[in-house]
């Protein structure tokens, strides 16, 4: 109330944005969620992936909140001039959703670094794992033309290249030897 917000029921909007950060810079929200943030443009300028997770990263640090710390035995901790000491909890959040894709863009950053960012929550699971409405066989079944990587990449939320991944499919290296039979063992 004080600055100014709703604070009626109903007073939380939800809002869709788009591919350019230069007009969606500013603002102010609670839950940023990037949808299939692995297919972001790799490109530079406004649209592309880096520049939307940057530019709209701030805009949830403005739902931050005092909180005290407390020791072992959970009493307030008091500093050298008997205030009670205070951190920081950051109450906005970014959910980032999506396919792995390349292992290159902003997607597969934010996947590379979490182990060394103590706020950061990943988890990576195959679509036959937390849906319990396919199994790996129905999804195959469904999406029969999808090459192997394609589909490690789309239901078995793989990164393109991955350990024991190839990068290009048989078909792919069959079509390059198709008028070299001399050299088609060594592309085997």
């Amino acid at each position: 109330k004080k600055r100014g917000l709703p604070y009626s029921p109903g007073s939380v909007e939800i809002r869709c944005g788009h591919s350019n950060s230069d007009t969606l810079a500013g603002i102010g929200c609670f839950c940023l969620l990037l949808d299939e943030i692995g297919l972001y443009k790799q490109t530079a300028g406004a649209s592309g992936g880096d520049a939307i997770f940057r530019t709209l990263t701030p805009a949830v640090a403005t739902y931050v909140r005092k909180e005290n710390v407390k020791d072992d035995n959970g009493n307030d901790v008091i500093d050298d001039d008997g205030n009670v000491v205070q951190k920081d909890m950051y109450d906005g959040k970014i959910i980032c959703i999506s396919s792995p894709r390349s292992k290159e863009g902003i997607f597969y950053e934010l996947y590379r670094h979490s182990p060394d960012v103590k706020h950061r929550l990943m988890c990576r699971m195959p679509t036959w794992k937390v849906n319990i409405n396919h199994t790996e066989e129905s999804l195959h079944n469904l999406f029969p033309e999808m090459t192997e990587e394609e589909f490690s990449m789309e239901f078995g939320a793989m990164f393109s290249g991955m350990a024991g991944q190839t990068f290009f499919s048989r078909d792919m290296v069959e079509i390059a030897f198709k008028n070299n039979l001399k050299l088609k063992s060594n592309g085997e």
